[in-house]
């Protein structure tokens, strides 16, 4: 299989962020079998959790960001969510394209 390319993981970004968290991890998880999840809700920075999966057989590593999102309801308890903000489709050191 041929590595991504910039445009490919530019659209590969632009399509996972059209979803929601689930189906974006789902997705990731599908594309290569040879695929490994490398953390998952990892919190390097205050408010934001990672996920990070590494695809060897497109030579990429993507990357969905969430945040903690909190609300109140009507009984007056606080929910809290994680939303998803961003992903990072970036290169592997093997990808040169």
């Amino acid at each position: 299989m041929a590595f991504l390319n910039q445009s490919e993981r530019d659209a590969l970004k632009k399509d996972l962020l059209s979803m929601s968290f689930d189906p974006a991890k789902r997705k990731v998880r599908g594309m290569d079998d040879k695929g490994r999840l490398v953390f998952y809700r990892n919190s390097q920075t205050i408010g934001q959790w990672v996920t990070r999966f590494e695809l060897p057989s497109f030579g990429a590593r993507v990357t969905l960001v969430e945040s903690l999102g909190t609300h109140q309801k009507k009984n007056g308890d606080i929910n809290t969510d994680y939303e998803f903000v961003d992903v990072i489709v970036e290169a592997t050191s093997e990808n040169r394209t």
